[in-house]
């Protein structure tokens, strides 16, 4: 009797709703709709459940029990349909929502992980994007652990392939091998790259040349960092342009300038007061976009006084 109640009452949670997955969180082993694209270009649509030894395991429909193997010698390419829980995973990452895209990434990772080795499956190309996020959560230690268990053998996309060069820079910062990041930023600094690429390239150089004792060339690096691709990375731009205004705030020169703004003895000709001009900008720009609604740090507001209407 109590077995018979306790289904019962099963049945009416289900049926009210008050149990149930989440509906685009994909099952472990999951499949994943795809197209089989032969040599002459015909398409075959498959639900594929697996990979490996140079077959794909493929069911003819979502719910088919019946699994079909097909020789990866005979399909020239495959084109996976983004699953539910990818696109969710995405839409999070596009919001900046990066903690909670990260766990959504791991799962669709995890969930996807018999085809990880199909070039562009939803496994590989989850993983490759919670590194991103973790990137953006400036965790450089779960970053390098994570890089560490990454298979990159699914990933084709240049820009994609690059970035998993690029991580290498990051990690380099967090080993604080200074000397190893100023070369490869210098190897690099010829290379056209996208602007986010760029930014980060010279943001890990502006913090490497920093502790190298070259604050002059650190600012060159972190204005590039600002400014490759518009700001648009917003993380690196932002921390950036706090850096370099920490590094204006320690300079000798630009406290000189500070104390005699305005006095008999001020000189327009010194590099302390274009320095000065340049830190007025800058904090008035991360005011207005740099900060993306963050405030600008109590020790730079005072360069809010100087540059533009001051004397």
């Amino acid at each position: 009797m109590r077995r018979f109640l306790g289904r019962v009452l099963l049945f009416w949670l289900v049926s009210a709703g008050m149990l149930h997955a989440e509906p685009s969180a994909p099952a472990p082993q999951a499949a994943v709709r795809a197209y089989l694209i032969s040599e002459k270009g015909e398409f075959q649509e498959v639900w594929m459940i697996a990979a490996g030894d140079g077959i794909y395991h493929c069911r003819e429909a979502e719910k088919s029990a019946v699994v079909k193997d097909v020789p990866a010698a005979g399909v020239k390419s495959v084109y996976f349909f983004q699953p539910a829980a990818l696109k969710d995973a995405m839409e999070l990452y596009r919001g900046r929502k990066y903690k909670e895209a990260r766990e959504s990434f791991a799962a669709v990772k995890a969930a996807y992980q018999a085809i990880h080795g199909v070039p562009e499956n939803p496994s590989v190309i989850a993983g490759f994007y919670e590194l991103e996020c973790l990137r953006q959560m400036d965790d450089p230690e779960a970053l390098a652990k994570a890089l560490q268990a990454y298979r990159s053998d699914g990933l084709i996309r240049d820009c994609q392939l690059r970035q998993m060069e690029i991580h290498v820079f990051w990690d380099a910062m967090r080993s604080k091998n200074w000397e190893k990041l100023d070369a490869m930023a210098i190897e690099r600094a010829g290379e056209e790259l996208p602007g986010y690429q760029r930014a980060q390239i010279s943001y890990c150089h502006g913090v490497a040349l920093e502790n190298l004792g070259k604050p002059i060339e650190a600012l060159d690096a972190y204005n590039t960092a600002m400014t490759a691709d518009g700001g648009a990375s917003e993380t690196v731009a932002r921390q950036a342009a706090l850096n370099a205004l920490r590094i204006y705030k320690a300079d000798p020169d630009v406290q000189t300038a500070i104390r005699r703004w305005g006095s008999e003895d001020e000189s327009r000709d010194v590099p302390g007061r274009q320095r000065l001009l340049e830190a007025a900008a800058l904090a008035r720009l991360f005011e207005e976009t740099l900060g993306a609604g963050q405030p600008l740090p109590g020790p730079y507001k005072e360069f809010l006084k100087y540059g533009a209407g001051s004397p």
